[in-house]
């Protein structure tokens, strides 16, 4: 994928590179495919290609999870009874918007398995699907937290936690990269 992506960038002009990572977001990408493919129902006509990637997304909170289990046991470690950190909430990086974001969408799975807080400069208050309204901890309170998983990649938020004492995983991408000497420094598992 990466390959093909690097090609096309190579045209002088009009390219936008869109690169894996735990799902789409915003108000356009999440929501206007939907729009397409209802509308396109009801004239007869099937979007096979539109609804497939709207599958994708909306299973990809799960995968993301499952990921950063497969990770945890690959270091013997589980994710149930965890204090996770959930380091950035906004649906890309730099911009401070939650609407429709994979993130808040990942953070709320988790909140199945672990007990889970955040962190976003960009996002003081979160509020998250059933109401629960969330604060923004601050990186000072760290180390009381047993996991740090990165989900959104502000410029320089992920390159902070690189000395952290605990456990630090970027899956911003989709893929689980230890960022912290908890484990392998910039080693990935590619899982599933």
């Amino acid at each position: 994928m990466g390959e093909v992506l690097d090609a096309a960038a190579t045209k002088p002009f009009g390219f936008l590179p869109h690169r894996p990572g735990i799902g789409a977001g915003g108000a356009c990408i999440p929501v206007v495919p939907g729009f397409l493919s209802s509308g396109a129902r009801r004239v007869g006509v099937r979007t096979e290609v539109v609804d497939a990637a709207l599958a994708v997304n909306e299973v990809m909170p799960a995968r993301v999870v499952a990921r950063l289990q497969e990770a945890l046991a690959a270091r013997g470690m589980i994710l149930r009874g965890r204090r996770v950190l959930v380091v950035g909430v906004c649906y890309k990086p730099d911009v401070a918007d939650v609407r429709q974001s994979a993130a808040v969408r990942v953070l709320d799975r988790l909140r199945l398995e672990a007990s889970v807080c955040y962190h976003d400069p960009l996002v003081p208050l979160l509020c998250l699907p059933d109401g629960s309204v969330l604060r923004s901890t601050p990186l000072a309170e760290l180390d009381g937290f047993d996991l740090a998983v990165v989900l959104t990649r502000h410029a320089g938020l992920a390159e902070s936690l690189r000395g952290a004492r605990i456990p630090v995983v970027d899956m911003a991408d989709g893929q689980a990269r230890w960022i912290s000497p908890s484990g392998p420094r910039d080693q990935e598992t590619q899982a599933g």
